[in-house]
């Protein structure tokens, strides 16, 4: 299952670096592909929640998460390896 979790994360950072035209398809596709509920409660199991979101949200939301993760490090002084 972790190979394809992985394979579902490295789809939906695709459309971080794409431009909207191209993502277009992409964002619908993965929109349409996370509605079904039996998906949703599926992700969830694995603790993950089915959020769809345009490439611009993502990346928003990726850049928000990496500088809450940053000043968490420099704040509590955690060495990462």
């Amino acid at each position: 299952m972790r190979a394809r979790t992985g394979f579902l994360l490295a789809a939906l950072l695709t459309q971080v670096f794409a431009t909207d035209a191209s993502a277009s398809p992409t964002a619908h596709e993965t929109e349409l592909t996370l509605a079904p509920d039996d998906v949703k409660q599926k992700l969830l199991a694995q603790g993950l929640i089915a959020a769809p979101s345009t490439p611009e949200q993502l990346t928003t939301r990726i850049r928000e998460d990496y500088e809450m993760l940053q000043k968490l490090v420099k704040t509590t002084g955690i060495q990462l390896n």
